[in-house]
């Protein structure tokens, strides 16, 4: 359930009291992934970076999907959400 991933991700890898996942991953993970090298005017990412599977903006990582899903965390605000749709034009 991508709540519960949220949630997870927010907690720094922690999940109803236990680790799921270490500290280190998801804060590399949900961190700028692209080299300072690369050039991103232009793309859909412009101005912003790409971590592991998402957009990474100032404190906040998230994703759109198909079908008009959204999934986001900002670590600055302590916030998650998520939008599910389900509309495929």
């Amino acid at each position: 359930d991508y709540d519960r991933f949220l949630r997870m991700l927010l907690g720094y890898g922690r999940l109803d009291g236990r680790f799921v996942m270490s500290e280190e991953a998801v804060r590399v993970g949900t961190s700028n992934l692209l080299p300072a090298t690369v050039d991103t005017a232009g793309s859909w990412v412009a101005g912003e970076g790409h971590g592991a599977g998402g957009r990474v903006s100032g404190t906040s990582f998230g994703w759109g999907g198909a079908a008009g899903t959204l999934g986001a965390v900002d670590f600055g605000l302590k916030l998650r959400s998520c939008l599910w749709t389900q509309y495929m034009p």
